[in-house]
């Protein structure tokens, strides 16, 4: 699973909501319910970022995707895009960072395995 979408959904209390219908949302991370507001196949430079991310039931991401979001989801969609155009530098940077802090915080785990394996033999 994109550690990205697991860190969102964990760090979203619970219990969690659509944020457009109101519908709860399963308890375990299910990636359907963290909409792109803009899509990642068309703007990959900003799929780890959290601002384009909208929590949603299967159903209203369905219907955003199909070209029919509700009112909310439209609304954050149209803000976020304009907030995107207007600082796109800002953006790609801080979705690069997110990217970074990641990796590094891996890159730690997996020494911290490394060494507990180490010190086993």
């Amino acid at each position: 699973m994109n550690l990205f979408f697991y860190y969102l959904w964990h760090s979203t209390p619970s219990p969690k909501r659509c944020r457009q219908c109101g519908a709860y949302l399963p308890t375990e991370v299910n990636t359907a319910c963290l909409d792109h507001l803009l899509e990642k196949s068309i703007h990959p430079e900003i799929k780890f970022l959290e601002e384009n991310i909208y929590l949603c039931c299967i159903d209203c991401h369905t219907k955003k995707t199909g070209g029919k979001p509700g009112a909310d989801h439209k609304l954050a969609l149209e803000e976020f895009r304009n907030k995107y155009f207007e600082n796109k530098e800002y953006y790609v940077r801080k979705n690069q960072e997110f990217k970074e802090e990641v990796l590094a915080s891996l890159v730690q785990k997996f020494k911290e395995i490394q060494a507990e394996n180490e010190s086993d033999l």
